[in-house]
């Protein structure tokens, strides 16, 4: 062939080729020439092999997950609604919620809060401690917002010792489903005096007709729902993922630390609850009352706090943002300004107006509630002259003004609020 070939070669590139060998590799020399080959074959792999775990081994930059923008102003809808939907997003990344798409009925799940007047021993007398039409009015106000934001969960209202009036204001129109519950025995935790308030919330774990129930104090006040966001929050605790009757989703306020221990444990906040109800956990409950334990678990505020924290010391943590609450006393509100507040819930201590103790003027504007809602300045001693005092008191009474004509009356008549005293308290603007 190469013959053949070389015949096709021009002469002066034809004598510089090579003849081809005719030496046998076969032999010896071949074999040797074959190894070399071989070798040197293994090695390039094996190099190439090093080359590629050196490669491997090198620390590489760790790309940084993207950060969004940061959203402004902080506080429009559009900046919420992305706040909460980061929040919902971690979450879901945790398993926090629902695996299975199977929708629970919402009839099963339900809405409860606690109302309870301490009745005496002398012939079943009432023995007043507070104003338990003030607390039947804010919860009248509390069920008509789950009712106009989440029409489809029952609401119900666990009520102990109150009048016939108080019951008609919490039930009037539908708005709470009362479940009568016996007094219980009064305790004391920690050397502390003693009280009912240790046990109120026992009963809430035997509402075992409901598998998931969510508390909320009587005296919370939903802001309103302009924008839905309230109605995607409240549902956002619906979907978490039960873990059991020992396991209710909580807030937390911090940590505590047993008097008798240095031993430090989570402080629930049971302002807000969503438990699991069982008969076991409601017979735990009664049984720490009856015999408290050595630990003394007293730095837990609250009471009924106290209790719960020592019961449930795995309970789950829920992100604060998730229900934003803004706690008011009369004083700081800042939080209600703009035209979609950043707050879910005004939590309205209604134990700081208590006039009997204190000359504290009523949360909803006493003898100045007219002038307030009418932006007039008051001839009495008025301390709600900030605008975001005005915006609560509108929408305390915005919220009244639609309860049954029936409960409206009643509330003010308890309330002792005028409405039409517009000429004789306010100044002439």
């Amino acid at each position: 062939m190469i013959s053949q070939f070389r015949h096709r070669i021009p002469y002066s590139i034809k004598k510089n080729l090579l003849p081809a060998s005719k030496h046998n590799t076969s032999g010896a020399g071949g074999a040797a020439l074959r190894f070399s080959l071989r070798f040197l074959f293994a090695a390039v792999l094996f190099f190439f092999a090093c080359g590629i775990l050196l490669y491997a081994c090198i620390p590489k930059r760790v790309k940084r997950p993207e950060v969004p923008p940061l959203c402004k102003p902080k506080g429009s809808l559009k900046c919420q609604a992305q706040q909460l939907d980061e929040i919902l997003t971690n979450m879901t990344a945790e398993g926090r919620f629902k695996a299975s798409v199977a929708e629970t009925s919402k009839s099963e799940e339900a809405y409860a809060t606690i109302l309870y007047y301490p009745i005496g021993t002398a012939g079943g007398s009432l023995k007043l401690t507070y104003d338990f039409y003030m607390y039947a009015c804010a919860a009248a106000t509390l069920g008509l917002a789950l009712k106009q934001i989440d029409p489809s969960r029952p609401r119900v209202a666990l009520v102990t010792g109150l009048t016939e009036e108080a019951r008609e204001i919490l039930s009037d129109g539908d708005i709470w489903q009362l479940i009568d519950v016996p007094q219980w025995p009064a305790a004391s935790v920690g050397g502390l005096p003693s009280s009912l308030a240790f046990g109120r919330k026992a009963a809430l774990w035997d509402l075992v007709s409901y598998k998931r129930v969510l508390f909320l104090d009587s005296d919370a006040f939903i802001v309103p729902d302009n924008s839905g966001q309230r109605l995607k929050r409240l549902e956002s605790f619906w979907q978490l993922e039960p873990l059991g009757k020992w396991h209710p989703y909580t807030f937390r306020t911090g940590k505590g630390r047993a008097r008798a221990h240095d031993v430090k444990y989570n402080c629930i906040q049971s302002s807000h609850m969503l438990l699991e109800p069982a008969s076991e956990v409601a017979e735990r409950y009664r049984a720490i009352l009856q015999d408290p334990p050595s630990l003394q678990f007293t730095d837990c505020i609250g009471q009924d706090q106290k209790v719960i924290s020592y019961l449930f010391p795995f309970s789950l943590m829920l992100p604060i943002d998730l229900w934003r609450t803004s706690k008011y006393s009369g004083k700081e509100c800042d939080v209600v300004l703009g035209e979609d507040p950043a707050v879910d819930e005004i939590h309205i201590f209604l134990h700081r107006f208590r006039e009997e103790k204190k000359k504290v003027q009523p949360f909803w504007g006493g003898d100045c509630t007219s002038c307030i809602l009418e932006g007039k300045r008051c001839r009495y001693s008025n301390a709600f002259t900030q605008p975001c005092h005005k915006i609560i008191i509108d929408w305390w009474w915005g919220r009244m003004m639609q309860l049954p004509s029936t409960t409206l009356n009643r509330c003010l008549k308890h309330h002792g609020a005028n409405l039409h005293n517009v000429d004789q308290a306010c100044y002439v603007v």
